[in-house]
């Protein structure tokens, strides 16, 4: 593989402007690892209803109706929906459904979370182990 970088600029450009190596992960933005204490099942109540998300290494979360078997095992398909998320080493996390619903939440202690749906109708959650 290689990197490159595509001048789009609308200046006159000359050769003598770029001497030498180009770090180019310094042109993007970098995403945040995701906290070990996120990675894995949560139980979720909103509304009176029990939901179950599986958050992901690459910053993706599923939800599904159904209790999972094991907490070990990662959700790979889902009858639920599919978002992604952001997450702090200080218990913020902030989640955008495909739908366009959000939830956002902060460490409530231990392994809870609490927060609002939409920002407006109180969500909580509880780590499964």
């Amino acid at each position: 593989g290689a990197d490159y970088v595509i001048d789009v600029s609308t200046g006159t450009w000359s050769n003598g402007v770029l001497k030498g190596w180009v770090d180019i992960e310094s042109y993007f933005t970098q995403v945040q690892a995701v906290p070990d204490w996120l990675v894995g099942w949560w139980q979720v109540t909103l509304k009176g209803d029990t939901y179950y998300y599986y958050f992901d290494l690459t910053h993706q979360v599923k939800w599904s109706e159904y209790r999972p078997k094991d907490t070990i095992s990662r959700m790979i398909a889902t009858d639920g929906g599919v978002g992604t998320f952001t997450a702090t080493d200080e218990g913020a996390v902030a989640i955008r459904w495909r739908s366009g619903n959000t939830e956002k939440f902060t460490m409530s202690g231990g392994d809870k979370l609490a927060g609002k749906w939409n920002d407006s109708t109180a969500i909580s959650a509880v780590r499964m182990d």
